[in-house]
């Protein structure tokens, strides 16, 4: 039963090491990105400044994006850790029955 706790708990821990990522991703593109690009937007003007800032919008989506695909990993990650700790459980049972003949 050790084990299964053990690869239980590395399960969660990892996702929630996933999930501290996505939050650290979010924060860069929705606060840290968006005032760098704001600071040199407002310094910054031309048709070289438009180009730049239209980068700096698509980073910004793909840094959230890559957020959001770091929590559905967390998730999946969770959910798979769960189930496989019910079945395994589950079959300790369905074994422990057979070898004592349910008693």
């Amino acid at each position: 039963m050790d084990r299964i706790e053990m690869d239980f708990r590395q399960a969660k821990q990892q996702a929630a090491q996933l999930e501290e990522l996505a939050a650290q991703l979010k924060n860069l593109a929705a606060k840290d990105l968006q005032e760098t690009m704001q600071s040199l937007s407002a310094a910054w003007k031309g048709e070289s400044a438009d180009s730049y800032m239209q980068k700096g919008v698509r980073l910004e989506e793909n840094i959230s994006g890559t957020a959001r695909k770091l929590e559905q990993i967390a998730s999946t990650i969770r959910i798979t850790a769960q189930r496989t700790y019910e079945a395994e459980m589950r079959a300790r049972e369905i074994a422990k029955e057979r070898t004592y003949g349910g008693h």
